[in-house]
Parts: C-alpha cells; sequence; structure tokens
C-alpha cells in the first residue's frame, strides 16, 4: 500500500510538471545542456588544446560546478529523461532556445560595440550570426548577407568568406555574388568540406574595370537528420587590391554581361 502511495505521488508529480527527488528538474537541465554543448563546441573549434582527455574532462567538470552538481547526478538525470522522451525533448527544445537567445545577445553585444569604419584596406564586413546554429525548429536552413557599396570600395577589391564546421553536416554550400553599376554581375559557388575541422574559405575578386555597387551571397546547409548545426568563425572579409600586385581570380567565377536590358551572356 506504501509503494503504491508513493507511486501515484511520482505519477502527480510528473503530471504537475515536477520529476522525482534527485532528478534535475527541467529548467536547470536546459541550461545545463546549454553549457554542455557550448563545452563541446569548444572543445570542437580548438581541438589542439583538447587533445589529452584529463583537458576535456576538466571543461565538463567545470560546467558541473558551476551548476553545483556532479557527474553522477548529471548521468543518473540523463538517464530519467532518456525514460521520459516527451519531457526529454522539451528539455532539450528549451536548452537550443536558450543557445539562440545568447547567440542573439552576443550579437547585440557586438554589434553595439563595434562601431566599425569600413575604411581601411582590410576590414570584416560581416555583422549576422556568429556563430551560426540550424536546428529542426529554425525557419531556415540558410543564412544570406548583403553589403552596399559606399565611398570606400574600390574596383578590383577581393571579398573572402570564411566558417568553420564545428558539428556534423551532411552538406554546406555557399556563394558571393557582386553585382555592378554596368548591369554586369559576378558569382562564384562551392562547396565547404564537411571532414575539414578547421576554418575554410571562399574568395571573390571583383572586376577591376568595373564599379561594384554590392556584394552578397548565401550559406546554405543540410543538416544530418535532426542534429543541430554549428558554423563558427564566420567573416566576410574586404580587401583593397595591392598596387603593382596581380591577384589571384578565383577559376569558378563566372561573369555575366547584359548585351541588352533583356539578355546577360557568361563569360
Amino acid at each position: 500500500m506504501r509503494k503504491l502511495v508513493y507511486i501515484i505521488a511520482a505519477l502527480i508529480a510528473i503530471g504537475c510538471g515536477r520529476v522525482p527527488d534527485g532528478v534535475i528538474p527541467p529548467d536547470r537541465m536546459a541550461s545545463l545542456m546549454a553549457d554542455m554543448r557550448m563545452a563541446d563546441a569548444i572543445v570542437k573549434v580548438r581541438p589542439s588544446d583538447y587533445v589529452a582527455p584529463a583537458r576535456k574532462l576538466a571543461i565538463r567538470n567545470a560546467v558541473f560546478e558551476r551548476h553545483g552538481i556532479t557527474a553522477a547526478e548529471y548521468d543518473s538525470s540523463l538517464v530519467w529523461y532518456g525514460h521520459n522522451i516527451k519531457r526529454y525533448q522539451d528539455v532539450t527544445d528549451r536548452s537550443i532556445e536558450i543557445l539562440e537567445q545568447r547567440l542573439i545577445e552576443a550579437n547585440a553585444i557586438a554589434a553595439d560595440g563595434l562601431a566599425m569604419s569600413v575604411a581601411g584596406d582590410s576590414v570584416d564586413l560581416w555583422l549576422d550570426a556568429m556563430p551560426w546554429v540550424v536546428t529542426r525548429n529554425s525557419p531556415s536552413n540558410i543564412l544570406t548577407f548583403s553589403n552596399d557599396s559606399d565611398a570606400n570600395w574600390q574596383p578590383g577589391d577581393a571579398y573572402t568568406l570564411r566558417a568553420r564546421i564545428v558539428t556534423p553536416v551532411h552538406g554546406v554550400r555557399w556563394n558571393i555574388t557582386t553585382w555592378y553599376s554596368d548591369g554586369a554581375l559576378e558569382t562564384v559557388t562551392g562547396s565547404l568540406s564537411t571532414l575539414e575541422p578547421h576554418r575554410q574559405e571562399m574568395t571573390m575578386l571583383t572586376d577591376s574595370t568595373r564599379t561594384a555597387v554590392r556584394v552578397a551571397g548565401y550559406i546554405l546547409v543540410e543538416p544530418e537528420g535532426h542534429k543541430p548545426v554549428i558554423l563558427d568563425s564566420l567573416s566576410l572579409t574586404r580587401r583593397h587590391p595591392v598596387p603593382g600586385v596581380k591577384s589571384q581570380r578565383n577559376y569558378q567565377q563566372r561573369l555575366y554581361v547584359p548585351r541588352t536590358t533583356d539578355t546577360i551572356t557568361a563569360r
């Protein structure tokens, strides 16, 4: 009879949104899982710093210490949530929301403190999400960027798009396109190696005989199943041409020149 009372009490607690004693509550668990995801991302972004297993264990223990729990409490809570799939999914979704909110706040702080001048021979024009997280709840799996010309742009500027793949992903495509004042446009599209853990890059060299009015593009990811995708170290660097030095043109670039208002010819 006593066991039956305990079972009924446990069921009532679960039905009211609570969890049994010894199990980390959903809000704390979501925050903990978010920190654990960030710790894992740090290890993947900086693998050379975490070659030794003890270093990896240290960063996980630092997360546990911050939340005032032990590894055993975390593991046992995971087991309970694993047997209560709906609760586990809710906690996972909440942890992703926490990560996305942290990104929004970090980007807002960076934008407020940046006060970036786009003058200079080399400058990073990237002002979007960094890192960029795509989950099954994200509204889109494509990230776009666009920059209109200003007084600091020069003919022959080179634009380099960089990114690092942090988590497993099925595929990543990216593009840079330049619009010119005479109606021509130039574009380059490529794929990131999903096996490359280091930062990758793609460069667009603008036509030195034309005036660029806009540089834009996109990054398109194809997730692996329901796993979240994280791209880090995103940047779009503009570099002015160096007098007397010939820049290397990306062989994948395609220039489209309009013959008339209705026709565009590829070159």
